[in-house]
């Protein structure tokens, strides 16, 4: 359990779980009746907070390099960005923020926040931008919580 400074269980941890965030923020239905994929809060460590049952198996060591990624995108822009095996050429990010990736009928966003990172892979006919808004307002969500 999530607990703040003074050791009380955190505000977030009080009102839901990391699985209520993840089928109850990212893998909500969009304006044109569609959904994410997947979707997951990893955290920075790389062990797994909260998944929906579709995304691909967390690997530790994807994880490390997602990290190194927010900091400097050179090797993703070279290598791509794994996750779960699956790779997704690196399109662009905001450092220290947000990774976009995309795939031939797809991509994923991820947004950094203080100690988790909010992970969205959508497929046609899901916009980037509708996966763009999903995740990123979920994280600045998490960020204002100190989370």
């Amino acid at each position: 359990m999530l607990r703040s400074a003074t050791g009380s269980p955190s505000p977030v941890q009080a009102m839901t779980s990391w699985q209520d965030f993840v089928e109850k923020q990212l893998m909500v239905e969009l304006s044109n009746g569609s959904r994410l994929s997947s979707a997951a809060i990893v955290g920075q460590d790389g062990l797994l907070w909260a998944r929906s049952h579709t995304f691909p198996p967390v690997i530790p060591e994807e994880i490390v390099k997602i990290m190194k990624g927010f900091e400097d995108s050179g090797e993703m822009g070279e290598f791509g960005i794994h996750v779960g095996g699956i790779k997704y050429i690196f399109i662009q990010g905001d450092p220290g923020q947000v990774i976009r990736g995309r795939k031939v009928h797809g991509g994923i966003t991820i947004k950094k926040t203080r100690r988790a990172l909010v992970m969205g892979i959508y497929e046609e006919p899901v916009a980037p931008s509708e996966c763009n808004m999903v995740v990123e307002k979920l994280g600045d969500y998490l960020i204002e919580q100190g989370i």
